[in-house]
């Protein structure tokens, strides 16, 4: 769910960790994953927050980048809202 580690949780993996390491990667692989899909915050939950008065919020998207080597993953869909990569 983080895209990093939770100092709140050192029982929990951020995304990164699990995703650069091959027994982790490996291990999401015999249980059955083979994509990684990330989305961006809903356009219907911004709209419904940014409308308040003097709210100058952002929608939050996805990260444009993820670690050099997830990167290089083959893409199978990328939108402003979505993006799903391949395992290799």
């Amino acid at each position: 769910m983080n895209l990093h580690n939770s100092p709140d949780s050192p029982t929990v993996k951020g995304l990164l960790e699990l995703l650069t390491n091959p027994a982790d990667l490996q291990r999401l692989k015999r249980l059955g994953y083979n994509k990684l899909v990330l989305v961006s915050e809903s356009p219907v939950r911004f709209a419904a927050e940014a409308v308040n008065p003097g709210s100058n919020r952002r929608r939050r998207f996805y990260p444009p980048k993820i670690s050099p080597e997830v990167d290089r993953w083959p893409t199978v869909y990328q939108s402003e809202d979505l993006l799903v990569k391949e395992f290799p």
